[in-house]
């Protein structure tokens, strides 16, 4: 006797046979999902999916706050992060929060390292945090200033702290519940331009993990 398979039920029995040989592959998650590939999905998800993923955020500066400031450091021998530091991350990440890096790095400007050298040095703080299952959801950063030795980096920019367009831009990309989230600094600089953006502020303490503890609580 012949049976006679669509096109559809030669697919289901074809996953099987992959499935059966184990090439197919699956991860568990447990976080918010949805598929849009149904017209019922895709509205919901235009009416609602912006509302479901906004959270709160904190914003770091990074030399006097994340790690010490020794002055235009860009060495990762010299990059040393400060007392509960890493704890403090853990905590914001089980307490589901965003966590961007607000940073000014005039030593670009200035010729003390290059953009790349910059760069390098992120990549080697992400990859350390990675295995500490630890995450920046992004880093701004702004190489401008005034007195810049280097000319296409001389220049007034309001994305320089005390600007704030480095935080606003991060509204713009990112489904950030600003009531609830705040920013931590080191400098009267930090503080302006988290007032711009009407964002709470705390100027850093001793111990980072203790002082965000006690302002998420």
């Amino acid at each position: 006797m012949d049976i006679w398979l669509n096109k559809d039920a030669k697919k289901i029995f074809q996953d099987i046979k992959f499935i059966e040989k184990q090439l197919v592959g699956g991860t568990c998650f447990d976080n918010f999902f949805i598929d849009i590939g149904t017209p019922d999905n895709f509205f919901f998800a235009k009416k609602n999916l912006k509302k479901i993923l906004s959270k709160k955020a904190v914003f770091l500066d990074r030399d006097g706050v994340i790690n010490y400031d020794l002055g235009h450091v860009y060495k990762y021998n010299d990059f040393r992060f400060r007392k509960g530091v890493i704890k403090a991350l853990k905590y914001l990440g089980k307490k589901n929060y965003y966590i961007f890096v607000i940073t000014n790095q005039a030593g670009i400007a200035k010729g003390i390292y290059t953009l790349d050298q910059y760069l390098e040095l992120n990549k080697k703080i992400k990859s350390y945090l990675s295995k500490k299952n630890i995450f920046f959801d992004t880093v701004e950063f702004c190489p401008h200033h005034i007195d810049a030795k280097i000319k296409k980096y001389k220049k007034i920019c309001n994305f320089r702290k005390p600007g704030n367009l480095m935080i606003e831009s991060i509204f713009k990309k990112w489904h950030v519940e600003r009531h609830g989230s705040f920013m931590i600094g080191d400098k009267k600089s930090d503080f302006l331009a988290a007032k711009k953006s009407k964002l709470s502020f705390h100027y850093v303490q001793n111990n980072l993990y203790n002082q965000i503890k006690n302002i998420i609580k």
